[in-house]
């Protein structure tokens, strides 16, 4: 049973600090796969790896970003700032929200960064991720009231279990327990 517990509470744990999986360097044009419909959020990552190579700036120069379903052609609007500026650091990747879009229908889509002069350095990492501010918020209770329920057990079972020994040393005097 504690290890069932424990195991879903890592779960829970490791799902609220999870980094974006689609990564795409800027500036440039990439084609992302996005599975799920609804909201992304887009990370710059201001120190991370994309194939072996080390990205770290640290100021983002101005630019934009734009985005459309490869299918029919279709503009994303892409937001920014975004509605909740989220900030992660997870081993050797760190990022921050700058922007954030919508979609209707899962598919292939394409993004372009480009730099507002044109330039073309310095390259840098964008993640794409879905991020749920009250999802987190939730599941930060769920843990934290999880935890409390576990406490409550482990209380109310030492008790019980003190209860029955005390009625057991009743019963049997305690010098012929351990002899």
């Amino acid at each position: 049973m504690a290890l069932v517990f424990g195991g879903a509470m890592g779960w829970f744990a490791l799902s609220l600090f999870r980094a974006p999986q689609i990564r795409v360097t800027v500036p440039g044009t990439h084609e992302i796969l996005l599975n799920d419909t609804g909201k992304y959020t887009i990370f710059w990552e201001y120190r991370s790896s994309v194939n072996g190579k080390q990205y770290s700036i640290a100021d983002l120069p101005r630019g934009s970003v734009s985005i459309v379903q490869k299918d029919t052609q279709q503009s994303v609007p892409v937001s920014s700032p975004p509605s909740s500026k989220t900030t992660y650091s997870i081993g050797s990747r760190a990022g921050m929200s700058i922007a954030e879009f919508s979609i209707s229908r899962s598919g292939v889509y394409v993004i372009t960064a480009a730099y507002d002069s044109g330039q073309t350095q310095p390259e840098t990492v964008f993640a794409i991720g879905r991020f749920d501010a009250f999802l987190v918020i939730v599941r930060t209770l769920v843990i934290s009231f999880a935890g409390l329920v576990a406490g409550a057990l482990v209380i109310l079972r030492t008790f019980a279990k003190r209860r029955k020994f005390r009625e057991l040393k009743d019963v049997v005097p305690v010098d012929r327990i351990w002899c």
